[in-house]
């Protein structure tokens, strides 16, 4: 099996997984429920971003690549009435105004970039490089949470130092909770 090392910081200790590529067909948007997502690498362990955040709720990634597609679905637990969703739910900068998710990719060397890419829990997304007919994004919500399976072109990542980098965040903005996989290099 096939494997890429993943994770992003702007620390040079920072978490990785083995990211299976999986060539078994699977439907997209199913919520995670297609059975290929049992065979996809998975992580659970956030932190809080920032020290004067409530705790964490029980938030949890999976990830595997087909030979040009990155998959990437995430749930975070929520209950119902904690969730906030944005009026505009269109995608640009009013994902902000909701609960959301942020995935940055990027890297220092050779040359420095970034990719931010954001998915709000009403289905709006933000792309900092303005790519968004490039990459899908299916958002779904149950009694225990919210979530998304999301579907980045493997030609609008950068390999850096031999790996694939980067971070998931999570905002709650009922809750004033922001979490982090990888833990950021300030308090």
């Amino acid at each position: 099996m096939k494997a890429v090392n993943v994770s992003y910081s702007y620390s040079p200790i920072c978490k990785s997984l083995a990211v299976p590529m999986l060539e078994t067909p699977f439907r997209f948007g199913t919520g995670m429920t297609d059975s290929v997502w049992r065979s996809a690498a998975t992580a659970e362990d956030f932190v809080l971003f920032r020290k004067n955040s409530v705790q964490e709720q029980k938030s949890r990634f999976s990830v595997f690549r087909t030979p040009d597609t990155l998959m990437l679905g995430f749930f975070f637990s929520e209950l119902p009435e904690n969730r906030v969703k944005s009026p505009d739910l269109t995608d640009g900068n009013g994902i902000w105004e909701s609960d959301m998710a942020e995935i940055h990719f990027g890297g220092m060397e050779p040359e420095p970039w970034l990719l931010q890419l954001g998915i709000g829990i009403g289905g709006g997304r933000f792309d900092s490089s303005g790519q968004y007919d490039s990459w899908k994004a299916h958002v779904f919500e149950n009694s225990e949470g919210w979530g998304a399976e999301v579907q980045i072109p493997l030609s609008m990542l950068r390999l850096t130092e031999g790996a694939l980098k980067f971070n998931l965040c999570r905002q709650s903005l009922r809750q004033g909770m922001r979490s982090t996989w990888n833990p950021l290099a300030f308090p």
